[in-house]
């Protein structure tokens, strides 16, 4: 069978221009910096992950990105995170708002969907309008068979996204990330 290697790195909704990033791309990785970093992100600042510069945001994409085994229709992707903006009335993108990332983590038995939306955008339903766009590229287009969608303990805001997108809450496992001694993970 052969992979195609011809799918839109760009996705719309109705609201929503959904771009995968570029590792490569300095512009794309400052984005990416500017979400982890911003304290007021879902992701609550990168206090724990350590995505400081764009050689952090290649080691992610290295360490975390797409693995062929999971992808059955289509040639891995590049990159792991499609940077999500608002659309403005005349189709262009608007601000960014976040990201919505499928990792592909050696700790997980299945590639997981994360999202994390700058705190002014938080509770208008961004987060499972994208999460939804995202889990079809990757499930329909790249051929993803498997997804979960993990929330910490007591994340009820981040269960809650991901009922909306369509997960079906199963129960919980511990796993730790990374080198628990370097405060790297995530």
């Amino acid at each position: 069978m052969t992979l195609t290697k011809d799918y839109p790195t760009t996705l719309q909704t109705p609201r929503l221009t959904l771009r995968l990033a570029d590792p490569d791309n300095l512009s794309d990785c400052q984005k990416i910096i500017s979400v982890y970093n911003d304290p007021h992100s879902s992701i609550g600042g990168n206090a724990r992950v350590g995505i400081n510069t764009p050689a952090d945001v290649q080691a992610k994409h290295t360490a975390h990105g797409p693995r062929q085994e999971f992808c059955t229709k289509a040639v891995a992707p590049k990159g792991l995170f499609h940077l999500t903006y608002l659309r403005k009335e005349n189709g262009e993108d608007g601000d960014l708002i976040g990201f919505i990332g499928l990792s592909f983590r050696r700790e997980m038995p299945y590639p997981d969907l994360g999202y994390a939306l700058f705190q002014p955008f938080w509770g208008a339903g961004y987060a499972a309008e994208a999460g939804r766009a995202a889990l079809a590229f990757w499930t329909e287009t790249i051929g993803v068979k498997e997804v979960f969608c993990g929330a910490l303990e007591g994340n009820e805001r981040s269960l809650a996204t991901a009922k909306r997108i369509g997960f079906v809450e199963v129960g919980g496992f511990d796993v730790e990330f990374g080198d628990p001694g370097a405060g790297g993970g995530g």
